[in-house]
């Protein structure tokens, strides 16, 4: 038969390697939250670079549709000055 203080021992051994299990798993879930964390930091970054790039092209297909209309409406008022 177990004493007391044997019982006792026993309850907080178990206890601490309940605890220590449960910081595991937090620490396991902890790294790989940290890990998807920096992949979606990537994804958004690369998304974001995509985005710019998006950006500038129309940018540019912008200035190229304005000087092309700026050509046509010049060469309609000088039609419709002759």
């Amino acid at each position: 038969m177990e004493s007391l203080k044997e019982s006792e021992m026993n309850r907080f051994g178990f206890l601490n390697k309940e605890i220590g299990n449960l910081k595991e798993v937090l620490l396991n879930r902890l790294v790989r939250m940290e890990l998807e964390l920096k992949q979606a930091e990537a994804v958004a970054g690369s998304e974001a670079e995509q985005a710019e790039q998006i950006n500038g092209s129309f940018q540019v297909e912008i200035a190229a549709l304005g000087a092309q209309l700026r050509e046509k409406e010049e060469a309609l008022q000088a039609k419709g000055s002759d």
